[in-house]
């Protein structure tokens, strides 16, 4: 899928498509549940491809860890597309500069 607004081409491996609700983006991940936003926000980036390709509004979506077999569901809040948005336009600024961000 792809988005022209934020210039991205991504791949997902599932989205579901209930009926009478929007599109139902899920990633699938190795490893266990992780309280870092980049899943979310990797996600995040795929509903707004979806969104712009298929002229939608997607609140949700879900990540499924596979060494788990658990499903964290997604809300995709302002702040996360805000985050989501920002990240993406930093990646660009890094790549364009060819200049690394200072190590954490």
């Amino acid at each position: 899928m792809f988005s022209k607004s934020i210039k991205l081409f991504l791949y997902i491996r599932v989205v579901e498509f209930p009926k009478e609700k929007p599109p139902f983006p899920i990633d699938y991940k190795n490893g266990r549940i992780s309280k870092w936003t980049n899943q979310e926000a990797q996600l995040c980036a795929v509903a707004i491809c979806l969104e712009e390709m298929l002229d939608v509004k997607i609140q949700f979506g879900a990540i499924y860890h596979i060494q788990s077999k658990k499903r964290h569901d997604v809300e995709f809040s302002d702040s996360l597309r805000t985050l989501t948005i920002q990240t993406i336009e930093e990646i660009r600024k890094i790549l364009r500069d060819k200049i690394l961000p200072p190590p954490v």
